[in-house]
């Protein structure tokens, strides 16, 4: 089964992006899509509580978005101290529920070494997960910074960034596999072994970066996994949400998703779509 998670950037957007068919939604504060979404606040969860929303809200953790220089998710001991409050705030506000499949989006690096060599704050994170238990984590695109140092050949870097993401305990990561978007040759590749190796640790990697209903048969063919997968879009056409790209990225991964499962129960026959479901390459 394939499926698509909408961020929204305030709650205004979610009854459309549900109609739409989304699969799972990602909570941003209101406006921060330039910031690449940071911390909503707790009036913007209020309603997408459980008994209005049925599908699983995950809430951003994020202080600000990218410094004017430097490396992004490289946060300040005030910042962290921010974050953990946030995670609290929302886990005591009552409008989460584990059973929806509700969680949280965050992810720190810091730098190591006389080098400065950016890694995965494994020790902020780990504390970051315990305290949002017994809710979902999700490391946030932090995860491409990681990997898109890594040579597209290299499954043992590869397989350490994910051992280390598997210790701090994260059950997903939101990730293009590297630097740009996630339909590049590059990311693509690096990210069909991510998925692999992923699947090994049953940790759930969420594609996201330029997805976009022209490139999405692409991308599912890259990272084609035993069960299906998630894909993340916001659906933006000139900056306000589009039901009708929404609506386009849902039929061509139910599309996809009818066709893997021809596949594996009648291999040898070819499965012809009807012209409305067919995806079409390129546009």
């Amino acid at each position: 089964m394939h499926n698509l998670e909408i961020p929204i950037f305030g709650p205004k957007t979610a009854a459309q992006a549900i109609t739409a068919g989304a699969h799972r939604l990602e909570l941003n504060r209101t406006g921060s899509y330039a910031q690449g979404g940071i911390t909503p606040t707790l009036d913007e969860l209020k309603d997408l509580t459980p008994s209005s929303v049925s599908i699983p809200i995950r809430i951003m953790i994020r202080p600000r978005g990218p410094p004017p220089q430097g490396v992004d998710f490289i946060y300040t001991p005030t910042e962290i101290a921010v974050m953990q409050q946030d995670i609290l705030h929302f886990k005591e506000s009552g409008m989460l529920d584990v059973q929806r499949g509700d969680g949280f989006v965050f992810g720190v690096l810091r730098r190591e070494g006389t080098e400065g060599v950016v890694v995965l704050d494994e020790k902020t994170c780990t504390e970051l997960v315990g305290l949002a238990r017994p809710y979902r984590c999700v490391l946030h695109r932090a995860s491409d910074l990681l990997f898109s140092g890594e040579e597209e050949d290299d499954r043992q870097k590869l397989e350490r960034v994910m051992e280390t993401i598997v210790d701090c305990g994260f059950d997903g990561v939101l990730t293009s596999g590297g630097a740009g978007d996630a339909s590049t040759s590059t990311n693509l590749a690096r990210l069909g072994r991510v998925v692999r190796l992923a699947e090994e640790d049953k940790v759930e990697i969420i594609v996201g970066g330029g997805v976009r209903s022209g490139n999405i048969s692409r991308l599912v063919e890259g990272v084609e996994t035993k069960t299906g997968g998630w894909f993340h879009s916001s659906c933006l056409v000139g900056g306000e949400f589009d039901s009708g790209e929404a609506g386009r990225l849902v039929g061509a991964l139910q599309a996809a998703s009818l066709s893997r499962e021809r596949s594996v129960t009648h291999p040898s026959e070819a499965y012809n779509f009807p012209p409305w479901l067919q995806i079409k390459r390129g546009h």
